[in-house]
């Protein structure tokens, strides 16, 4: 006896199963962007404690770079392009005065691992975060 459908599976599944890849690479591709955003963002929170913690402005920075390169290289996150801004409001403030350090994180993540139609290689991510200075240190 002849199968009703003949060959109807078979072009069924040629449509649905690259349809399914695509969705799947899809999630993968937001899962990756997801994770280094946070990675960026401890990285970043970091840092900008690090640089409160210091007692002048020229350590803070270096300090706060020092504990990016350093979390960057512990999270195996590879930033074609990067850039990093630390800022104070009123590093230099008198005592009892509040102050923040805020760092800005800028990594450009490679996506070239998934490569789907229509999506791009790299996607640039950005985040800032800002800590307080305690207010009854010497600065």
């Amino acid at each position: 006896m002849r199968r009703e459908r003949g060959h109807a599976p078979a072009i069924e599944a040629a449509i649905i199963i690259p349809g399914i890849l695509l969705v799947v690479g899809v999630i993968v591709v937001l899962a990756h962007v997801v994770l280094a955003r946070q990675e960026l963002h401890a990285v970043a929170s970091s840092a900008a404690r690090a640089a409160a913690l210091e007692r002048s402005w020229s350590n803070a920075e270096q300090q706060a770079a020092e504990v990016i390169d350093r979390g960057l290289g512990e999270s195996g996150l590879a930033c074609t392009e990067r850039g990093v801004v630390v800022a104070s409001s009123g590093g230099s403030a008198p005592l009892g005065e509040e102050s923040t350090v805020t760092v800005r994180l800028r990594c450009t993540v490679e996506l070239s691992d998934v490569s789907l139609p229509l999506l791009p290689g790299s996607t640039t991510i950005e985040v800032e975060t800002v800590s307080p200075v305690d207010r009854f240190r010497a600065r």
